[in-house]
């Protein structure tokens, strides 16, 4: 070795130890592992979908104009239905003695737990002219069975699907309210529709038009209700277009990358305009909690009382009689279309479902991977939890940004990402065409959940126990395993359960990752459905809802999620619903 060369070794080395010191730092090896699962497969969309449009790649400008306003417009209408349904619920749910009634939050959380390909197939098998439960009274309406099959249809069951969410905001922001408001606009002799118009609406607009944005952009990424009740009535959108570029032959990537960004766009775009907005509202987000106490519940009278009373029936027969009672008669019959007799009724079907096969490896399988799933996310949710604690760098506050990313796009984005990440052939690893694929997709896309509900726990937390650790000279390994730990089990616990729910009634992943030898729930249900094994793949779908449901109301009671829902007024939806 030369002596010209060991002066640039004596540098070089230190250097080199000083950056490998900094690369094990917590917070930049966390924001280092971030980047990779989420922040790199967006990318990867990103930079497919900017390069030139090769052979057969081209961007088939009409094809994708048409999706794009279709997505638009069925964004616009889920919206605008979702509110008309969220705020009376609301306001009955916090001014009329109905919200008294044992498990009411629950009964309206069961719509969005339902998968909404689910849900379209229970409206098809109502409603579909040749053949369905209500075809008979609906020949004799012919304008209300053109309008269910049409683009305002299929907006409808995706808003009996969404509704929940705006919901939920509103009847927060309705709690918020003081009862000095109400009391002195009774005392002033305003009725109780003059309240609302002029003093409660003003209050609850700001909510409504966040949690509006949250319905826009779900919508923008639907992908199961499109998928089966668009493809009826010839109604392309982004996420099926996407869908079709992918598994049909010629495969076509770049396209699909491109839609993709176009989706990245549309949602980046709305949520700029939230934010702007609820910076310019925060007073109007953030006031009325200042210890004013719950407002009284208004002494309606009897025709309204009548009139709220038929608008929940209304809404409970749309949401959930139709098609779930749909789904579960299809569940129950020995042959279909022999009629509603007794002797075409039998359990054989979910006997079948029981005993093997098929149905039971599916099921199986998609409890294991959603299991695993659970656990893996709750895990890194955990550390990145931890880390944004104890390491509070710019690096620690950009890694909790980004790992909450999927919570803002469509699902079919990181997803497509993925695809193109993982398939590239530089790729060391071969993981994708494998079931961990599918265990990775799951973790990416629904780590926003387990990480809300323990970084809302930590923040809960009183700061007086930092204090008295300092004092006693407690390390963080003591404060994680001794103290923290035990306190958010619960929130924890309530993460874990919520992705393991939505792992299991997944479609978008299934449907484009799943290699040709694994078969999950959602895939099982789908492809008896289009083989028209109805029974079979309703009482699948009876399993899946019931498991979901059971999964989402364990996660609504656990001790993590009722400490979670204190938190600041600005953000007012609960995690389980943000999705």
């Amino acid at each position: 070795m030369s002596s010209r060369s060991t002066p640039f070794l004596a540098r070089a080395v230190p250097a080199a130890q000083t950056a490998l010191r900094r690369m094990l730092r917590p917070d930049i090896g966390a924001a280092i592992l971030v980047a990779f699962l989420l922040g790199l497969p967006i990318l990867s969309v990103l930079a497919q979908g900017l390069l030139p449009a090769g052979r057969g790649a081209s961007w088939q400008t009409a094809e994708i104009g048409r999706a794009t306003v279709n997505s638009l417009t069925l964004g616009a209408l889920v919206t605008l239905m979702s509110t008309t349904l969220a705020v009376p619920l609301a306001v009955i749910a916090e001014r009329t003695p109905l919200g008294r009634i044992p498990g009411w939050d629950i009964l309206w959380v069961i719509p969005f737990t339902a998968p909404p390909y689910l849900t379209s197939m229970g409206w098809i098998l109502a409603t579909e002219p040749a053949g369905g439960y209500l075809s008979p009274w609906l020949a004799t309406v012919p304008f209300l069975s053109r309008a269910l099959f049409s683009s305002v249809g299929l907006a409808w069951i995706i808003a009996l699907h969404l509704f929940p969410v705006m919901y939920l905001g509103l009847r927060q922001r309705i709690r918020m309210v003081g009862k000095e408001t109400t009391e002195a606009a009774r005392v002033h002799g305003l009725s109780v529709w003059k309240r609302l118009i002029r003093i409660d609406a003003p209050l609850w607009l700001p909510a409504a038009a966040v949690t509006g944005t949250i319905v826009f952009v779900k919508t923008l990424g639907e992908f199961g209700a499109p998928l089966i009740f668009g493809s009826l009535i010839h109604f392309p959108v982004l996420t099926t277009q996407i869908y079709e570029d992918v598994t049909s032959w010629p495969v076509n990537f770049p396209l699909a990358a491109r839609l993709a960004s176009i989706l990245f766009a549309a949602g980046l775009a709305v949520w700029w305009l939230r934010e702007r907005y609820a910076l310019r509202h925060q007073y109007a987000l953030v006031s009325g909690r200042s210890g004013c106490g719950r407002p009284r519940r208004s002494p309606w009278g009897l025709a309204t009382a009548i009139v709220a009373g038929l608008f929940v029936l209304f809404v409970l027969t749309n949401a959930l009689v139709l098609p779930l009672g749909s789904i579960l008669w299809t569940s129950l019959l020995r042959v279909p279309g022999r009629g509603w007799g007794w002797a075409n009724l039998t359990l054989r079907h979910y006997g079948e479902l029981l005993a093997g096969g098929r149905a039971m490896h599916a099921l199986v399988t998609t409890f294991e991977l959603a299991l695993a799933s659970a656990g893996i996310a709750t895990g890194l949710a955990w550390v990145l939890a931890c880390i944004a604690r104890f390491y509070p760098t710019p690096w620690s506050r950009w890694t909790d940004y980004l790992a909450l990313v999927p919570n803002t796009v469509p699902d079919i984005l990181p997803v497509i990402g993925l695809i193109l990440l993982w398939n590239a052939p530089w790729m060391p690893f071969p993981l994708y065409d494998t079931k961990g694929m599918l265990v990775l997709s799951f973790v990416v896309l629904f780590l926003p959940f387990a990480l809300s509900y323990l970084s809302q726990g930590f923040r809960s937390l009183s700061p007086t126990l930092w204090e008295a650790a300092r004092v006693h000279g407690l390390g963080r390994r003591w404060l994680l395993g001794r103290l923290f730990l035990p306190l958010l089990a619960p929130a924890a616990l309530a993460g874990a359960v919520t992705v393991f729910a939505v792992s299991f009634r997944d479609l978008v992943v299934p449907m484009l990752i799943s290699p040709p030898n694994v078969q999950l729930v959602s895939t099982y249900i789908y492809g008896q459905f289009n083989q028209g094994s109805l029974p079979r793949g309703m009482a699948m779908a009876c399993a899946d809802i019931l498991v979901v449901t059971a999964s989402y109301a364990a996660a609504q009671r656990a001790p993590g999620h009722r400490r979670e829902t204190a938190r600041p007024a600005g953000d007012v939806v609960p995690p389980v619903a943000r999705r």
